[in-house]
């Protein structure tokens, strides 16, 4: 049970790894977009 909880905690921290690493490509794609205008 343990191995499945590790993989679990893993399947966790790279989803949020995931999302954060999007929401900054978000953050710098608008930035760059609102230098344009």
């Amino acid at each position: 049970m343990t191995s499945t909880g590790r993989y679990l905690v893993n399947i966790d921290l790279i989803a949020e790894g995931i999302l954060v690493a999007l929401l900054l490509v978000y953050l710098c794609y608008a930035l760059l977009n609102a230098e344009e205008f």
